[in-house]
């Protein structure tokens, strides 16, 4: 056996680019794709293990010729260093959202591992099947007052609120006095300051904590190495407007180390303490508690924290917390954890881009927040608009959410927007101020409710002329507007499932022909060509067909990218597709067909015609519906459409039934179609072939049978549509796959079949604007397997 720590000669290591040239990229390499371990392969290092335990041993050694190899290349061209830097950021970037499903940095970048329980062995887990959301009515979402009446004034408290944020914000005057002093923090009879006026106006971006934040802790001080650390002590002092005076003392607050931290805050903490003992003594009578309270009132308190900074007090908010036990931390006690090594490595390596940002679904991710946390205070504010929340499912308060973001997004302006910062995450704040104006406006003022307020400011605003007293938003809503945001709620109730379904695998997991050994713990896996779509949502059709070319080698990719294309195809493809039939006459789909603009959920919204339909992630048997109407309106056609690259596909007859049980509501003659959309016409006709020409539904007199065909949709060019070569490649290249079992769990899987990681990984949610991968219960063959040949596929 040849010795693993001998390095590659330089022949050796040109020989395996020799058909790479530099000016092509040695990136462009096959044998450099499929395993970096095949460029030491003369030395007997074929598996990537081998090749690990050799740069271990002696690193410079194993990759010294190869190192003086990309130095040559490096010097006939001088700008190659940059274009891989370059192509390495993005790969990076990209690898990223592909294993995650949504942008980097927003969780922790290691798949999460945890440990198995002493003596337990994880079996493969089944995905539980999707679960089609409940129906809901406009009025369950409702309180009783609203019932009768769905288009009442729901939006009239938050109409009004905006509408003195953006007064301020543009330069014009009150609209009502006492609500504009509410919204700078005063109070609303008497105009004195009463409370924090971050804590009053909903526009987070211009708050006075921000500009603080930001002039103390400057944004590209906040992503270096000690970023967290002084981000941490800035929060959990709950540093801010209250706080400003201490803070006009600090030129900075981003501090070096721990002791810099403590310096800054121990003198004021040490005056402070003289001070409270000072008014103890001159009040020997009165509870040092009430004498303490009393002194933070005094000019020559200075306020170094603020336990209220987020409405309500937070013992943990204090520069000396109190423990449980009752005695205090001291500022070292409280400063010092924030301050560690390890914790400055994780920030670093987190915010390594400096461009963090959020996942692309933020109105989904807001939803089910507020459903998750009923005590909080959007819950609240959504509760005291009107929405009947307090006893009802999540499904309820995602889409009272929805309706409330979508009529903001609606009608208010461009300016509007911009000046309100508007985004989901502001709609969470200014739903929160509601129930705080509510309840303080009752506490200044308690010969009136701030409700009926409102009510005559709505009223004279509809008959107002200046500009100051229009409302920026209607405050009625139509029915048609709270079904909307009901069909919202359920997509994203839907897409959820899917995408939070995964399998527990056990053993050595190969993928792209390299071993991960997990060994003792259950890891959470998802098929990673599953994810590649969503990088397929920013290009255009051609750009895509090119994207799509890189994957040739891997079979398993090409299906699910053919699947992803294949709407696309049709609302920008000139051509369109023609239907075949072995039995029957043809029919053509036209091309440049107009998409919905929401993902479709047959059974739950009326068919829409002329419109190409595409389900929701998950949905089974179906990638694709559409229907047409005769030009006497008296027949329906209804195309069902399945992409995949394979010889052999099941057909789910859960996906069919409730675009039948549709179609017939219509009333209409329905003339059914189901298509194979297919990259061969030989391809086709045996899928439809093998489905004996027609599926079934139904039996006796009701007994249904829908004719199958075939489309052909050509593979981009790059994709080898031989089935010779496709079935010798699957044997080569499997993207997941569980290669050793338990010696317990062998005997489960039966020679030849798939194994259950393989069927039921699932997809990841590449959100409603995007359902173009998804994991279908049929959908066998686009999972890598398109080269066996089994059984002629029947009907579930």
């Amino acid at each position: 056996m040849p010795d693993l720590g001998v390095s590659a000669s330089r022949e050796t290591v040109t020989a395996s680019f020799r058909d790479c040239p530099v000016t092509n990229s040695a990136l462009s390499c096959p044998n450099l794709w499929r395993s970096p371990s095949s460029l030491f392969s003369s030395i007997g290092i074929h598996e990537d293990v081998r090749l690990m335990r050799a740069l271990l041993r002696d690193q410079d050694t194993t990759l010294h010729d190869f190192l003086e190899h990309l130095k040559d290349m490096k010097n006939k061209d001088p700008q190659l260093p940059q274009a891989i830097s370059d192509l390495g950021s993005f790969i990076h970037l990209r690898l990223l959202e592909i294993y995650g499903s949504k942008k980097p940095f927003q969780e922790a970048l290691d798949i999460p591992l945890g440990p198995v329980s002493q003596g337990s062995r994880s079996r493969t887990t089944k995905v539980k099947g999707v679960v089609l959301p409940a129906d809901i009515t406009p009025e369950r979402i409702l309180k009783d007052q609203l019932k009768d009446n769905v288009s009442g004034p729901i939006f009239s408290i938050l109409a009004v609120i905006l509408r003195e944020a953006l007064n301020e914000r543009t330069s014009q005057p009150m609209a009502d006095e006492m609500l504009g002093r509410m919204l700078r923090g005063k109070n609303p009879s008497t105009g004195q300051d009463t409370w924090d006026r971050d804590q009053m106006d909903p526009v987070r971006l211009s708050s006075l904590g921000t500009a603080l934040l930001k002039e103390k802790i400057p944004p590209h001080k906040a992503t270096q190495r000690l970023g967290l650390s002084n981000l941490l002590v800035w929060h959990l002092t709950g540093q801010g407007n209250g706080t400003s005076r201490f803070l006009e003392t600090q030129k900075s607050m981003y501090f070096e180390s721990a002791a810099g931290c403590i310096a800054a805050f121990e003198p004021y903490h040490q005056k402070n303490l003289a001070l409270f003992e000072e008014q103890i003594k001159l009040h020997p009578r009165t509870k040092a508690k009430k004498v303490i309270e009393a002194a933070r009132k005094l000019p020559q308190y200075m306020p170094t924290h603020n336990t209220m900074i987020y409405g309500e007090a937070s013992n943990w908010l204090g520069l000396t917390p109190t423990r449980p036990d009752k005695t205090k931390l001291t500022i070292e006690e409280k400063v010092n954890p924030l301050f560690v090594t390890s914790l400055q490595e994780s920030w670093f390596g987190f915010m390594v881009c400096k461009q963090p940002c959020f996942p692309g679904n933020m109105r989904a991710t807001k939803a089910n927040w507020i459903a998750a946390n009923g005590k909080l205070g959007t819950f609240h504010g959504l509760d005291e608009m009107g929405f009947s929340i307090r006893t009802s499912d999540p499904l309820v308060v995602r889409a009272a959410f929805f309706r409330v973001i979508v009529h903001m997004d609606k009608f208010l302006s461009p300016k509007a927007k911009e000046a309100l910062g508007y985004s989901p995450i502001f709609v969470e704040h200014v739903l929160c101020k509601i129930k705080r104006w509510i309840s303080r406006f009752k506490s200044k003022i308690h010969a009136q409710t701030i409700i009926s307020l409102v009510q005559k400011l709505v009223e004279e605003a509809a008959t107002a002329t200046e500009s100051h007293k229009l409302l920026p938003i209607p405050v009625h809503m139509t029915r048609e507007a709270i079904e909307e945001a009901i069909q919202l709620a359920k997509l994203n109730e839907l897409n959820a499932q899917v995408s939070s379904s995964s399998v527990q695998v056990r053993g050595p997991i190969t993928f792209l022909g390299r071993q991960k050994k997990v060994r003792n713990c259950t890891a959470k896996v998802r098929q990673p060509h599953k994810h590649i779509a969503a990088c397929l949502e920013k290009m255009a059709l051609e750009e895509q067909a090119k994207f799509s070319a890189l994957f040739a080698l891997a079979p398993q990719v090409a299906g699910a990218l053919y699947e992803a294309l294949m709407p696309k195809f049709l609302t920008r493809g000139d051509e369109g597709l023609l239907g075949e039939f072995n039995n029957r006459e043809d029919y053509r789909i036209h091309g440049k067909l107009e998409m919905e603009s929401h993902p479709f959920l047959p059974g739950t919204r009326d068919i829409v015609y002329g419109k190409l339909l595409v389900p929701p992630a998950g949905y089974p048997a179906v990638d694709a519906l559409y229907c047409t109407l005769s030009e006497d309106e008296k027949t329906l056609d209804v195309v069902m459409l399945q992409a995949t690259i394979a010889r052999s596909h099941a057909i789910s007859t859960k996906g069919v039934q409730p675009i039948v049980e549709m179609a017939v509501k219509t009333q209409k003659k329905v003339r059914y179609h189901f298509l194979f959309v297919s990259p061969s016409r030989e391809i086709g006709q045996h899928l439809a072939q093998a489905a004996s020409n027609s599926t079934t539904l139904g039996q006796g007199p009701r007994r249904l049978e829908i004719p199958v065909g075939w489309v052909v949709m050509k593979l981009p060019d790059g994709f080898d549509t031989s089935l010779t070569a496709f079935e010798r490649r699957d044997k080569d290249f499997k993207l997941l796959e569980l290669d050793y079992l338990d010696p317990d769990d062998a005997g489960e899987v039966k020679a030849g079949a798939e194994t259950e990681t393989e069927t039921e990984a699932a997809a990841a949610d590449v959100g409603p604007s995007s359902p173009r991968v998804r994991r279908r219960e049929s959908d066998e063959d686009d999972e890598g397997r398109a080269g066996r040949r089994p059984a002629p596929a029947g009907f579930d």
